[in-house]
């Protein structure tokens, strides 16, 4: 799974190549069959991989009866952090 920032970036501070290059990227990933997400900020970013994370951890436990079997694993803690995991100066270099 790859995420993409549709955030503003000025273009005195892209370098146009670069850019390029992304964006090709981007298409190759998505010509392959590979999933992708677009993200407008670190907030947006946070609540994206959360969802992500939830609908795949769902559906990978079996289901019986209709209801999803219980895991052998202890709930992990690590997903919820008070603090952010990254800073809004991480993106976009």
């Amino acid at each position: 799974m790859f995420y993409f920032s549709s955030a503003s970036v000025s273009p005195q501070d892209t370098d146009p190549e670069d850019l390029g290059k992304v964006l090709a990227f981007k298409k190759r990933v998505a010509a392959s069959g590979g999933l992708y997400a677009n993200y407008d900020g670190p907030r947006d970013f946070r609540e994206t991989i959360r969802r992500h994370l939830e609908r795949i951890s769902k559906a990978s436990v079996p289901q019986k009866r209709g209801r999803a079997a219980r895991s052998p694993f202890r709930r992990p803690t690590f997903l919820c952090r008070s603090e952010p995991a990254f800073e809004a100066t991480d993106f976009g270099k």
